[in-house]
């Protein structure tokens, strides 16, 4: 009988503690609406109209007023135990008011196309619901008057969009929005007993008082969870993209650099033969001329396989100490006349270290650009290249994928032609794409520029908006000191035939015989093997003695640096001539070969060939 008593007048005797419960949480609602508010405006103002986000502002800073003018009257009357019904009911009005603003906000504010801002909007949405569950359960009536209108637009918004993404979202939100409903029911139990309880127990009023003040953190920590989540998944989506793209220039320079391995055995027959037919034909003879055109024909296939070498980044390179700005001065003359008069070239140099690089590949690079450059710039313009010296930090390496932290010599090549979209910038290095007309360019400059810069060990940026010219800086690592040049290379003299024995290893029969054709015309005693397997055959059944082994580099069954070793076994002495038309530094060095006196990079001309073999030849033997 106690217990049904004590339940009996439980509502009777909370009533106005309730009531006071709700007006004490009134300044944390008010608070609440009028820091959240102005966020989710200023968050969505890119993708609502600017009427819409003003007017809704408008309604909530008059429902925020309104309800401190009604929490300023209720803490300054004398009466309000004794008219808590009236209280309860204007602060209901106020509450569903406040929801209803925030329903609006669901509905108006809800952005079609950025996913972003709807879960944002959500989130938000949502932190208000969760905190209005510690500050309106007294009276579970009015938490409902906030819950409802706040939550069921959106999900309402999320749910009729009939995608899987957005079915999702509106299933979690309703799950959510239900879950509040039933933490509500409980905690309004919760403070009903706790005020009938309380004049008997003032420890459990403040147990329940330190998990109000618990719950405000935990929503506080929400918001914050809620806003580096957003930082962070902005960040990632960034990374993928850029990850993408490196991903898939790695990948069309692996293409690259295989189409340019096979072809170059082709044009090595192509040439090599030519010149077999040049040799045999008198200048004056009309055959003469026609074979001329096929030699030059397979000169330019040569120079476009370089190019994808060096976009690939598999180009022999021999890099040394140089001053970019000697090579850029160097380049000034050749410059001027390719770019035309129309054309005014500004040539800034800096004060700047030494960089590592292969000359060679650095001219080429400048060269590329500024003709890039000069197709950007019909109607004539200015062409500025400037040096300098500078250090990334890590800010920079964070907003550039694929740089480095370190220190480095800059070289910038602006225009003021006709610039670059976004599109066209994302995939200027990509090899073959170009604006040009058909005929007009391959689309390998700037790739080529791309690869080198990368066998450089460096990093190309490339600015640019259309109208505004477009602006190319390399950064290439800079040297701690300076070191002495290299001196310049001793023409090679013509060599003499030979009449030693000489074993061809190629698995490319075409290659194979046009180099046995060539080497026999110098007067050698040439074998041929089509791998590495028939030549240990050929030796050791032929009882042949031989003084040089030319073998190509990667071969099936047995490679060219495991023949050599073979055969060196065999016949210690032998000299290797090692060949390959995949120039890759790393595949190079990682066989123990070395660019230089013992390899011939594909394709050759006759005469590279029997200077080379010539100059193996007459190395001492090793010990």
């Amino acid at each position: 009988m106690s217990h049904l008593s004590s339940t009996a007048a439980t509502p009777t005797t909370t009533y106005p503690q309730q009531v006071r419960l709700l007006y004490s949480g009134g300044l944390e609602a008010l608070l609440a609406t009028t820091i959240n508010a102005p966020i989710l405006a200023y968050i969505q103002r890119d993708v609502i109209a600017t009427h819409i986000l003003g007017w809704w502002l408008f309604y909530m800073a008059a429902v925020v007023l309104i309800r401190a003018w009604l929490v300023h009257r209720y803490w300054h009357s004398s009466q309000r135990d004794h008219f808590a019904h009236q209280w309860k009911h204007a602060y209901g009005l106020g509450a569903a008011c406040a929801g209803l603003g925030w329903g609006i906000a669901g509905w108006v504010l809800f952005p079609e196309a950025s996913i972003a801002h709807q879960v944002f909007l959500v989130f938000m949405l949502g932190g208000m619901a969760a905190g209005a569950v510690a500050l309106l359960t007294p009276r579970i009536e009015i938490f409902l008057l906030f819950l409802l209108p706040t939550l069921l637009p959106v999900i309402w918004q999320l749910l009729r969009r009939q995608d899987e993404l957005h079915l999702t979202m509106g299933g979690v939100s309703l799950l959510f929005m239900l879950a509040l409903l039933f933490t509500g029911l409980r905690l309004y139990r919760t403070v009903v007993s706790s005020l009938t309880l309380r004049t008997e127990n003032t420890d459990l009023v403040q147990y329940l008082t330190s998990a109000n003040v618990h719950a405000k953190h935990l929503n506080a920590e929400l918001t914050t969870e809620i806003q580096q989540r957003e930082q962070t998944e902005a960040a990632l989506r960034e990374s993928q993209e850029q990850l993408i793209q490196s991903q898939k220039m790695e990948a069309m320079g692996q293409l690259a650099g295989g189409i340019a391995h096979d072809f170059n055995n082709l044009v090595l027959v192509i040439n090599g033969y030519s010149e077999l037919l040049l040799d045999s034909l008198r200048s004056d003879e009309p055959k003469h001329r026609q074979v001329e055109q096929i030699k030059q024909a397979g000169d330019r296939a040569a120079a476009l396989t370089q190019k994808m070498l060096a976009f690939s980044r598999r180009q022999v390179s021999q890099p040394r100490p140089i001053d970019l700005n000697t090579i850029v001065a160097n380049l000034m003359p050749m410059l001027s006349r390719l770019i035309g008069e129309t054309i005014t070239i500004v040539n800034t140099p800096g004060t700047i270290g030494q960089i590592k690089a292969d000359p060679m590949q650095i001219e080429q690079v400048i060269l590329n650009l500024a003709l890039n450059a000069r197709d950007a710039m019909p109607d004539g313009g200015t062409l500025t290249i400037e040096t300098s010296n500078v250090e990334l930090d890590q800010i920079y390496i964070d907003q550039h994928r694929g740089a480095h932290i370190g220190t480095y010599v800059r070289l910038s090549v602006h225009d003021t032609g006709r610039g670059m979209d976004a599109e066209t910038q994302r995939r200027v290095f990509e090899p073959f794409f170009t604006t040009k007309e058909v005929g007009k360019g391959t689309g390998l400059g700037l790739s080529m520029v791309y690869g080198i810069v990368k066998q450089s060990c460096g990093y190309i940026d490339v600015s640019s908006h259309p109208g505004g010219g477009s602006t190319f800086t390399l950064y290439l690592p800079r040297l701690s000191s300076a070191v002495p040049a290299f001196p310049s290379p001793v023409a090679v003299r013509p060599l003499p035939r030979g009449r030693e024995s000489i074993l061809v290893v190629e698995d490319e029969s075409a290659v194979r015989t046009l180099i046995g054709s060539l080497l026999r015309q110098q007067g050698y005693d040439v074998l041929e093997a089509p791998h590495g397997d028939e030549a240990l055959r050929m030796l050791e059944h032929n009882g042949a003695s031989i003084h040089l082994l030319v073998t190509d580099l990667v071969m099936p069954r047995l490679g060219g640096v495991d023949l050599a070793r073979c055969v060196a076994s065999r016949q210690p002495g032998v000299k290797v001539l090692f060949m390959s038309g995949y120039s890759d530094d790393a595949l190079i060095r990682r066989e123990g070969v070395f660019t230089g006196t013992t390899f011939l990079r594909k394709p050759f001309t006759s005469e590279a060939l029997c200077g080379k073999v010539r100059e193996v030849l007459d190395q001492p033997a090793p010990r």
